[in-house]
């Protein structure tokens, strides 16, 4: 499962052209497995339980154990270069640490702004830092992304306005590009 290209598609360049998903490659886990301690647990629509992978640090399954997770796939990676001591040590510092799960955490708020019917949350020494439920439609997706304070200063139109009038567009945009993610909060400029 999370073998040096196991799971690779690409095989030409025109392969990159044709991937409709953002899943992990095998050769992403691959580079996980070598890092940190991994576990992916799994369920499709004909499975009749779901199952957790846990992986070594070369990538093979060394426990499968069923689970309670409902469809869909959970990646669940701990302890962060654990067997890689001088790179755990440049993260030992509390500004590396922040700086470093501020980037994760702006990552998955693009994903989340772009991929309504995604899930996701970001746990960091057992605190849950931030939460997206899957949404419906697209001001219920805004509104999970970025939450109740910032979403009350938004004034949502629909398609129609924005062909009838743009400057409401451009305002859009010029307010995400006056967003301040540090410290985990966002902040008019």
């Amino acid at each position: 499962m999370a073998l040096p290209h196991y799971t690779s598609k690409i095989s030409q360049h025109q392969d990159l052209e044709a991937l409709s998903t953002y899943g992990f490659r095998g050769e992403a886990l691959a580079a996980i497995c070598a890092v940190a301690k991994l576990s992916v647990t799994t369920k499709t629509a004909e499975d009749p339980v779901a199952s957790t992978y846990t992986m070594d640090s070369n990538g093979d399954v060394v426990d499968v154990k069923p689970s309670h997770l409902s469809q869909g796939t959970l990646v669940v990676m701990t302890s962060l270069f654990w067997n890689i001591p001088v790179r755990k040590q440049y993260y030992q510092t509390p500004k590396r640490k922040k700086d470093e799960l501020i980037k994760v955490e702006e990552l998955l708020l693009s994903y989340g702004l772009i991929h309504p019917e995604l899930h996701l949350s970001l746990h960091h020494d057992h605190s849950l830092i931030w939460q997206k439920n899957r949404a419906t439609d697209f001001t219920a997706n805004i509104r999970q992304t970025l939450g109740h304070e910032i979403c009350s200063n938004m004034e949502f139109i629909s398609e129609d306005e924005v062909v009838n009038n743009s400057s409401y567009f451009i305002v859009f945009f010029l307010f995400f590009y006056c967003l301040d993610m540090s410290h985990h909060r966002f902040k008019w400029c």
